[in-house]
């Protein structure tokens, strides 16, 4: 899902000339998705968190 969006926003872009201000400020965004997706996948690892959560 998170990648889908960030293809959306990469899409956005693509047709303009980025400044290397934007690109810098997608790169963070994608690197903060990227380590908020590491984070869910660590904790779905976990037996407890599993079953609480409800997938």
């Amino acid at each position: 899902m998170l990648d889908k969006q960030w293809k959306k926003i990469e899409n956005l872009h693509r047709h303009r000339a980025l400044t290397s201000r934007v690109k810098m400020r997608l790169r963070k965004e994608r690197e903060i998705l990227e380590k908020r997706l590491i984070t869910i996948n660590v904790l779905l690892e976990k037996p407890v968190v599993r079953s609480t959560i409800k997938i």
